[in-house]
């Protein structure tokens, strides 16, 4: 079972921060410097938690496995999923959750995809514009969505 959840980055920097520095820095070698930018203050953060039943009690709870964000100029970014919660919907069912609310304040909303997830991007309407680009030494394409309500 997965929810998705709006949080603060002030109350939850150390969740997003945990699950960001696994994907990013020690997953893909990001620089722990690069990771962390001016936007995460003022930028709107989700989690998305799933559900684990506790082998020793059999209870359950409630764990978060990824993580996005959207800036104040409407891109989506530092969105990562731990490994072993990938290929099962978990990052497209985060992603609907941002477009969503996204789309309730621009017209036009963008994100950097790691080349290797353009696919992904584009199952949700996404389209690449541009050239392809080094960020982070991870080759990247921008990409671009049109809100529904301008569509």
């Amino acid at each position: 079972k997965l929810q998705v959840k709006r949080v603060d980055w002030q109350t939850n920097r150390q969740l997003l921060s945990e699950i960001r520095v696994e994907v990013f820095v020690h997953e893909q070698g990001v620089p722990i410097e690069e990771e962390w930018d001016q936007w995460d203050e003022t930028s709107r953060h989700w989690l998305i938690y799933s559900e684990v039943k506790s082998a020793a009690t059999a209870a359950s709870e409630s764990r978060p496995i990824g993580t996005a964000r959207l800036t104040p100029q409407g891109q989506i970014g530092r969105m990562a999923v731990l490994e072993q919660h990938r290929s099962n919907g978990v990052g497209f069912h985060l992603l609907e959750a941002v477009i969503k609310e996204a789309e309730l304040h621009f017209e036009q909303i963008y994100l950097h995809a790691q080349t290797h997830a353009i696919g992904f991007y584009q199952r949700a309407e996404f389209k690449a514009t541009g050239p392809q680009f080094d960020e982070a030494g991870i080759p990247h394409q921008k990409m671009v969505r049109n809100s529904s309500a301008s569509a």
